[in-house]
Order: C-alpha cells, then sequence, then structure tokens
C-alpha cells in the first residue's frame, strides 16, 4: 500500500513539473539575462530553498524564513528600480518623438519609500527650447521624492494611529525590514488623520437623510477614552525643554447591522455634541433606514444617551450593559436594603431573567 503511494506521488510530481512550458522557461530566461541583478537576487532564493540537497545544511525554519523574507524584499526593491528606470526610457522616447527638439539635460536621483524600502532611480531630465526643466517620470508613475507609496502609507497609519511615532517607526522596523525615518512616520500619519477629518465633515451633510429600506436591526455603541497628547514648541531651540503631556478624551462610536459580520467606526476629539452626527453616519454606512430599530448598547452615561437621542431619535433604544448597572445599583444599595450583599444578588437575578422593572421600582421608591 505504501509503495503503491509512493509511486502514485513520483507520478504527480514528475507530470507538475512537466507542466511548465519551454516558451515560459525561455522567457524567464530572456528576461533575466536582461537583469543580471535580479538574477542574482532570484538565484539566491533558489540556492537557499535547495541548500539541504546541495550542502547538507539544516538551518531552523525561523531563520530560512527571515531570510527568505529579507531576500523577497530585496527582489521587490529591485524590482521597482528596474521597472521605473524602462518607464523612464519608454517616457523619452514618447517625449522626442512629440517634440524633436527636446534634449537631455541631465540625469537626476529619484527616491521614493515603498513596503520594499527605499526605490532608487536615476531619471531623465529634459530641457528644449521653449523649456529649460523638463521633468515627466515622477508625474508618470504617480510617486514623489522621499515620500511613502500609498500601500506603506497604509501600514505606517496603522502603527502610527496606534501607538507613539517612535514606537510606529520600531514596528515599520519589525514588520517591513528598513528604518523609515520618525519624520515621516508623524507626516504620513498627521496627514491621513488630517484628511480623515475632512471626510467626516463631507459626511456630516449626507447622513440626515435615510432611505426607506435597509437593515432591520443594528447594534450602536459610543464610549468616551482618554488618551495621552504630547506636544513641544519648537520655536524656543531644545523642544524637550518646552514638552507637556496631556490627556484628551476621544469619543468612540461604532453601529453594526445585526447578523453581519462588519463594524462601522468613527471618533472625534470635539465636543459631545459633535457625537451624534458621527454616530448616525456609521449607523448609515451600517444600513441604517427610515424603517430601522437601532440597539444601543452603552455604559449608562448622561451624554451618550442624550447623544443616542439626537442620533437616533425614537428608533433607538438603550440598554446599559449589566457591570455597570450592577455598579450603579451598589450605590445605591444602601437606601434600599440593610443586607446589601444579599439585595444586590436578587438585582443580578432578576436582571438576568430580564425582570428589570421590579428593581427599577424599587430603587425608586427607596427613601
Amino acid at each position: 500500500m505504501y509503495k503503491r503511494v509512493g509511486s502514485c506521488n513520483k507520478l504527480w510530481m514528475s507530470s507538475k513539473a512537466n507542466t511548465t512550458k519551454p516558451s515560459v522557461l525561455s522567457a524567464i530566461h530572456d528576461g533575466l539575462l536582461n537583469n543580471p541583478e535580479l538574477a542574482s537576487r532570484i538565484e539566491s532564493i533558489i540556492r537557499l530553498s535547495n541548500e539541504p540537497d546541495e550542502s547538507g545544511r539544516i538551518r531552523s525554519a525561523d531563520e530560512v524564513e527571515s531570510l527568505l523574507i529579507e531576500e523577497v524584499r530585496r527582489l521587490g526593491n529591485e524590482s521597482l528600480s528596474h521597472w521605473a528606470e524602462k518607464a523612464d526610457r519608454k517616457l523619452g522616447k514618447e517625449l522626442k518623438k512629440a517634440e524633436p527638439d527636446v534634449q537631455m539635460r541631465e540625469k537626476k536621483t529619484l527616491q521614493w519609500w515603498s513596503r520594499f524600502g527605499l526605490v532608487t532611480v536615476n531619471e531623465t531630465l529634459w530641457r528644449s527650447s521653449a523649456v529649460t526643466y523638463i521633468r515627466v517620470l515622477p508625474d508618470a508613475i504617480k510617486v514623489r521624492s522621499r515620500r511613502c507609496s500609498l500601500p506603506l502609507q497604509r501600514g505606517v497609519c496603522a502603527f502610527g494611529l496606534e501607538e507613539s511615532f517612535e514606537k510606529a517607526s520600531v514596528s515599520v522596523i519589525e514588520h517591513y525590514g528598513f528604518e523609515l525615518p520618525l519624520s515621516a512616520v508623524a507626516g504620513v500619519t498627521r496627514k491621513n488623520a488630517g484628511r480623515i477629518a475632512r471626510s467626516q465633515r463631507q459626511r456630516a451633510h449626507n447622513c440626515s437623510a435615510l432611505p426607506s429600506l435597509g437593515a432591520e436591526e443594528l447594534v450602536a455603541e459610543a464610549d468616551g477614552s482618554f488618551i495621552r497628547i504630547v506636544s513641544t514648541d519648537d520655536s524656543n531651540g531644545d523642544a524637550r525643554k518646552t514638552r507637556k503631556v496631556d490627556y484628551r478624551e476621544a469619543r468612540l462610536c461604532a453601529s453594526a447591522a445585526k447578523g453581519v459580520n462588519r463594524t462601522y467606526y468613527d471618533a472625534t476629539f470635539e465636543s459631545v455634541d459633535s457625537v451624534a452626527t458621527l454616530w448616525a453616519q456609521t449607523a448609515k454606512l451600517a444600513g441604517m433606514s427610515m424603517q430601522s430599530h437601532i440597539h444601543v448598547l452603552a455604559d449608562g452615561a448622561v451624554w451618550i444617551d442624550t447623544q443616542r437621542r439626537v442620533a437616533f431619535g425614537d428608533q433607538g433604544e438603550l440598554l446599559i450593559d449589566l457591570y455597570h448597572v450592577l455598579e450603579y445599583l451598589g450605590e445605591a444599595a444602601a437606601s434600599c436594603s440593610s443586607k446589601t450583599i444579599r439585595w444586590l444578588k436578587t438585582q443580578k437575578k432578576r436582571l438576568k431573567a430580564g425582570r428589570s422593572d421590579n428593581g427599577h421600582h424599587r430603587v425608586k421608591k427607596a427613601p
């Protein structure tokens, strides 16, 4: 039985190995002949994967994974660089065809940050009888010198919005294998944060209009969280001497349609009166319509209930979570019963059984 399985595996492997077309191998061969740096990088990857057979060396899986990640990062970096240089030559030919009097002025180094690291390209600058400085590559491939690519910006913002810029810079090294300047991390994060704020203001004008059909039920939440803010004054020279640490409350809100595995979030540092608009926006994105019922879960804070009424009106119904209800009842227990612990346990059982009216009546009537 085992011999038969082994022969079947050999037949399957041999048939799989023969699926590569000669034309494909020929194209790869010709392409690598024209790109010796890429050929060297691919050779390193193949040599590493064949190392147990060729040299007999057995590394740990973690070590091989780390080496492969670095080789693939370098391969991506060099591929981007070669692609950009070919694009530069193509654009130069098109420019000379469109403007016969154009001439090469000089070569200039163009660099931008990508997920593969710092990409470097020697681009061609041109001049003509009418224009002394013509630069075509950056606009054509949509990059700016010393800026970050869009895929890298997504990763940097994920780190920069969650922790300090210094820690985010360390996370870039850990996840992408290269060091990104701290100023670049801060700049990318702040730029995209400003874009989010502008998007919030634009969506605020459209949140009041609801469709007639949508999700039947939604779950919505809101809460506040204090975040440490560090500020400095660079005008006085040494920014360390003007360093100030303060805490600001961020208001967070979220909405999701019942049974749908997707939640929409929003947040703001502005006053509590701005939460209702953002909250309504998240609910609308989640599918809120004129017929929807909004199940609001919160900790019982007055500002949350007020914003709930503004955002959802009669469509929203507030439910305070059990933990905070018991916390509030614990403060009132001494006024309701001489046996506070026993009374609290009784109220907890009633709440879990859905019989909250009786307990609410007792608290309301307590002297």
